[in-house]
C-alpha cells in the first residue's frame, strides 16, 4: 500500500514469486498462515485488500489447501469488504464468498471431508448482519 511506483512494482513481482511457490508446493502451513491473514483482513485499505483477496482466491484454487474449513475465521472480514467503497473490491469480495459458498456446499454434501463447523459460522453471520450499515 505504498505510493512508491517502484516500491508497488517489487512488492507485486514478490507477491507473484510467493504465490508460484505456493502453487508449486504440496503443503502450505496455513495454521500459521490464517491468524495473519484475519488480522489484515481487517485493514481498510484498497490496495491491501486486494492483494488479501487475491491471496484469498489463490490459496481456495490450491488443491492441497483446506481453507474452507477455516471460513469461520475469515468470513467477518470478507463480508466487510462487501461494504468497501471501491466497486472493484466489492465484486471481489463477493467473487471470493460466491467461491466460500460453493465450497460449503461441496463439504455438506460430502459428509465424509466436513472439516467445518457450521456452529461457528452462527454468531458471525449475526454479528455482521446486525451491524448498521455505513
Amino acid at each position: 500500500a505504498d505510493v512508491d511506483q517502484g516500491v508497488k512494482n517489487a512488492s507485486q513481482l514478490l507477491d507473484k514469486l510467493l504465490m508460484d511457490i505456493l502453487t508449486e508446493s504440496t503443503t502450505f502451513p496455513l495454521d500459521t498462515f490464517i491468524p495473519v491473514l484475519v488480522a489484515h483482513l481487517r485493514l481498510q485499505n484498497t490496495l491491501t485488500r486486494h492483494f488479501l483477496l487475491g491471496w484469498v482466491v489463490a490459496l481456495l484454487k490450491h488443491p492441497g489447501v483446506d481453507i474452507i474449513s477455516h471460513t469461520p475465521k475469515v468470513l467477518e472480514g470478507l463480508l466487510s469488504m462487501l461494504g468497501d467503497s471501491s466497486p472493484e473490491i466489492r465484486r471481489q469480495a463477493d467473487a471470493v464468498l460466491t467461491k466460500f459458498l460453493r465450497g460449503v456446499e461441496g463439504l455438506a454434501n460430502d459428509k465424509s471431508k466436513t472439516s467445518l463447523s457450521y456452529a461457528l459460522l452462527y454468531p458471525v453471520l449475526i454479528k455482521t448482519a446486525s451491524r448498521p450499515k455505513p
